[in-house]
């Protein structure tokens, strides 16, 4: 007998309504829900985690693409830091522009340049945010805790995703890029790829780029970007990183190179700065060469 998800359950849910959630144990959260011009489902939710060592009350928001019920196939999901940039419909959170994921993904899917994916995207910590984003230090390694034994298994749980690692990514911009690297150096037995954009590495870039070396996969999948128009502390330490895995061979460098299976990086110093917008601009592409098109 199939499972019945929480998609399934929260579209015959009120406006607003209160769940709760067997996850470590019972987690009461408040659940919003709305449909995206394009048929797909948001919903947004507050989260007590049991492995998070600040702030262990978080918002998520899940997206599930158009056709998600009609379909029988596991979804690819990507897990993305800074939920407060990233979605156009939040009426709270960073108030300044967004990197507008849904729209661009639902773009992307409409016109078969993207598999149909689940987006999660998670809140970060605020004031915490740094040490947190660092998967190094006893926050970060709370929050890789929080991603692959709560979230992750939650998600997979109540949603039909491939589960798979090859199927599972996460990404994030500046600090949030550090945490995206972390589940590929830390947790690989869950992510298998990454989209990085505009890391801050220069934290501790010779402690991450040495983690990086040590203990990188050689079949993750990566997408590496930053802006000409960044500080050079980003552009070099992107660089450092690219360089090591050139030296690696994991490199396909040319910007219109075709998705094909195995480790890759796809690497672009494009235009633009370090914010939301030129991040949110540079989205669409990335996904194309993280995720690929449909297979079908």
């Amino acid at each position: 007998m199939a499972r019945p998800d929480f998609c399934a359950r929260w579209r015959s849910a009120l406006t607003l309504v209160v769940i709760s959630l067997a996850v470590a144990g019972t987690a009461e959260a408040e659940v919003y829900r709305q449909r995206t011009a394009r048929g797909g489902l948001i919903v947004d939710l507050a989260y007590n985690s049991k492995q998070l060592k600040v702030q262990r009350n978080r918002w998520l928001t899940v997206y599930v693409p158009p056709g998600y019920e009609q379909s029988r196939n596991g979804l690819p999901v990507l897990y993305l830091q800074d939920r407060q940039n990233l979605f156009s419909h939040l009426p709270f959170g960073n108030a300044g522009p967004r990197w507008n994921v849904i729209e661009t993904v639902e773009k992307l899917i409409a016109e078969k340049r993207l598999r149909p994916t689940i987006i999660v995207g998670i809140d970060h910590a605020a004031v915490d945010r740094i040490e947190e984003y660092q998967h190094y230090t006893p926050a970060g390694r709370g929050y890789l805790e929080f991603l692959s034994k709560e979230l992750k298994p939650f998600i997979d749980r109540e949603l039909r995703t491939s589960a798979s690692r090859d199927q599972t990514f996460s990404g994030g911009s500046s600090l949030g890029a550090n945490a995206a690297l972390g589940t590929l150096i830390e947790k690989p037995a869950q992510f298998g790829g990454a989209l990085i954009q505009s890391p801050a590495f220069w934290i501790a870039e010779q402690r991450v780029i040495a983690l990086a070396e040590q203990k990188l996969g050689s079949d993750v999948r990566v997408y590496l970007d930053a802006g000409d128009r960044e500080v050079a502390e980003i552009k070099d330490g992107t660089k450092a990183f690219y360089q090591l895995l050139l030296k690696r061979g994991k490199v396909a460098e040319n910007w219109n190179a075709k998705v094909t299976p195995g480790p890759k990086l796809w690497h672009l110093i494009g235009s633009g700065g370090h914010n939301e917008l030129d991040w949110g601009r540079r989205l669409g592409p990335a996904l194309e060469r993280l995720i690929g098109p449909p297979t079908e």
